[in-house]
């Protein structure tokens, strides 16, 4: 029944959405798409596993579009929220439905704009996250790579490099797009948090989590100290740029600044080229201050 009524729901948005040429022909072919036309189809599942077909839906609705000569954007958007409010509806099976979807974003076959794919992430990320008040700062977040590792099926990821920019990406991430999205979302959180030298500390301070497979702790590695080197420049770099920094706070302050120049900053005499740590370093507090 829970089936039934997570695609009534999307069927009724298909409905409302003006964009959507002959909405009700679209239905019946995402109906036989799925197989879900049939009644005993139905009784094999349970929970929100009409979820389980969203790679077919999104895939059969941008195909409609195309051969409608149609935008389909309005209604990838209420497809979006669809997949969320759904999620939400499901609580036994929650943290399962969130890793299988998490799964199904991350290949290229998947094809949903990318800032389509960064709000469902952000929005996975959260509801999964919304019960742990252990979850004070942005890097407290960094827990859910346990998660991410998980819903990486290619280990080829020798030559991965965080994408600073969204449009840098490389051909190299096409398989891991669920770690840029990873780094988007703590990004964007760090970029909206106050930067104390204790969060400073605690990323200095921090180590990775537990990996339950054993093959992919090297992988989780990896990404764990790309993402630290980045977090721990970063914040550096903004809090030089604070002006109201307690006066109390300098021992910290100079035991992080120590640490992070004889570990990111050092300049080697004599200087022929900066380090990426160090071009980075500045360009953040370039910017800031421009």
């Amino acid at each position: 029944m829970k089936v039934k009524v997570a695609f009534m729901n999307l069927s009724y948005l298909i409905f409302l959405n003006e964009q959507t040429p002959q909405p009700i022909k679209l239905i019946q072919q995402l109906l036989y798409n799925t197989s879900l036309i049939q009644d005993d189809h139905f009784m094999n599942f349970s929970g929100s596993n009409c979820l389980k077909y969203l790679l077919l839906i999104v895939q059969r609705t941008d195909q409609y579009f195309k051969e409608n000569n149609s935008i389909s954007s309005t209604l990838m958007m209420d497809i979006q929220h669809w997949i969320i409010q759904t999620i939400r509806k499901s609580k036994k099976s929650l943290h399962q439905e969130i890793t299988y979807l998490l799964k199904l974003i991350n290949p290229p076959s998947f094809h949903l704009l990318l800032p389509v794919k960064q709000f469902i992430f952000n929005e996975l990320a959260n509801i999964l996250l919304e019960n742990n008040q252990q979850n004070t700062d942005f890097w407290d977040r960094i827990s859910l790579l346990s998660i991410i590792i998980k819903c990486i099926d290619n280990d080829n990821l020798e030559n991965y490099q965080l994408p600073y920019h969204s449009s840098a990406i490389a051909d190299d991430n096409a398989d891991h797009i669920i770690i840029d999205l990873f780094f988007f979302y703590l990004r964007r959180l760090a970029n909206n948090a106050i930067i104390q030298p204790a969060l400073i500390n605690k990323i200095l301070l921090s180590r990775l989590s537990k990996i339950n497979n054993a093959n992919r702790i090297p992988i989780a590695e990896k990404i764990f100290n790309q993402l630290k080197e980045f977090f721990i420049l970063q914040t550096t770099a903004l809090l030089l740029c604070q002006t109201n920094l307690d006066q109390h706070d300098q021992q910290t302050i100079n035991h992080i600044l120590t640490a992070v120049i004889n570990q990111y900053l050092r300049i080697e005499v004599p200087v022929i080229q900066l380090s990426n740590y160090v071009q980075f370093f500045c360009s953040i507090i370039t910017t800031k201050q421009s």
